[in-house]
């Protein structure tokens, strides 16, 4: 989210630098407040966690990417502030889930091996979406991304 909230405010919403540099801030900032709030809220459940970061995180990128032509860049700022706050929460909460559920770690060593390689695999994918699609379609495209979310959150066990 860092690097290609800056390059699609640069380059696809007409932002200064310096209003471009407000997005990862921006993201980062939301993504506390989410963390914090779930803190003072241990009463949530994970189903609630998780269809919170499937909806607003999924709502929020779509946001962001189709967030209008240039000068936009107040509502593409709010889909970032939006996927932050509602992303925020969720993998302190699967952590503390694996490591809950078992506690010998392996559970959280292979939650941490996801998320690591996710992080990994996340440039290249966005980048091959946006040679193809476009930047602001490419990160719209990680919308779908929350699906599994909402289904994680919906179905029931």
């Amino acid at each position: 989210m860092e690097q290609w909230s800056v390059l699609l405010l640069e380059d696809h919403r007409a932002a200064s630098a310096l209003a471009a540099s407000a997005a990862p801030a921006v993201y980062m900032g939301a993504q506390t407040v989410g963390r914090l709030a779930a803190q003072a809220l241990p009463g949530l459940s994970p189903r609630v966690l998780y269809l919170v970061a499937g909806l607003g995180g999924g709502a929020g990128i779509a946001l962001a990417g189709w967030g209008g032509p240039s000068g936009a860049v107040p509502v593409s700022l709010a889909g970032f502030a939006l996927t932050g706050l509602a992303l925020g929460p969720l993998v302190p909460a699967v952590l503390s889930r694996a490591a809950a559920d078992d506690p010998s770690g392996a559970l959280v060593s292979g939650v941490s091996v996801v998320s690591y390689t996710a992080f990994v695999i996340s440039p290249p994918l966005v980048a091959g979406l946006a040679a193809w699609l476009g930047l602001p379609a490419a990160l719209s495209a990680l919308a779908l991304l929350g699906l599994p979310l909402l289904a994680r959150a919906l179905v029931p066990r």
